[in-house]
């Protein structure tokens, strides 16, 4: 059932500040008034929860949470899921060359060029150090292996500027799908397979894409 400062709410009841809501055993809920400078300050905690400070993108924990969303979707009403692990090739040149603040220009980069190509409906997070993920929902395999294509085109065309220097990099990439999954269909699975694809790409010579 359904309790209002645990009593139990039987009709529809105003709400004020502070009161506090209980739906069935495992939610509570507190309604509180707000102004907009108190709105935006709990958005940015909301946000620091999830997202990766430099990048922008989804930290690890959300993006894995994510995912796990994702695939359960997929699974139950039979649509497509794949997912594309990308990441900077040479980036220890990148910071042996200009230091970790380059290379931390281009980790911002490359978010922001995902960012700004990707699709609303489309999950994008940072795994690791230069290691990024995009979940496509909705899309096979050889639409996964496009947006990888797309990015990995984006990232050779777009130099960063950093301290009145152009820093050119390239980017390699795995892309699976729940398909090429077999009989075992999670994230585990998905991320290995995506994985994998992403070192035969750096093997076979980098800026480049596998997706068989």
């Amino acid at each position: 059932g359904s309790y209002l400062n645990d009593a139990k709410s039987l009709r529809a009841t105003p709400l004020g500040d502070g009161d506090r809501i209980r739906l069935g055993t495992g939610t509570m809920l507190r309604f509180s008034l707000v102004d907009e400078q108190e709105e935006l300050a709990l958005k940015k905690v909301y946000e620091a929860a999830l997202k990766d400070g430099l990048t922008g993108a989804l930290n690890r924990r959300a993006l894995e949470e994510r995912i796990d969303a994702e695939v359960s979707y997929a699974n139950r009403h039979g649509t497509e899921l794949s997912l594309v692990i990308f990441d900077v090739d040479h980036f220890k040149r990148v910071n042996d060359t200009y230091g970790h603040p380059g290379g931390d220009a281009v980790l911002r980069a490359m978010g922001e060029l995902a960012l700004r190509s990707l699709r609303t409906e489309d999950t994008f997070g940072r795994y690791g150090g230069e290691e990024f993920v995009v979940v496509t929902r909705g899309i096979d395999l050889a639409g996964a292996r496009g947006v990888a294509e797309r990015l990995r085109e984006l990232v050779a065309a777009s130099p960063i500027v950093f301290e009145g220097r152009e820093i050119r990099v390239t980017a390699s990439a795995g892309a699976a799908s729940l398909r090429c999954c077999g009989d075992v269909r999670d994230r585990s699975t998905l991320v290995s397979i995506a994985d994998a694809r992403l070192y035969r790409a750096k093997q076979n010579g980098r800026n480049r894409v596998v997706a068989d």
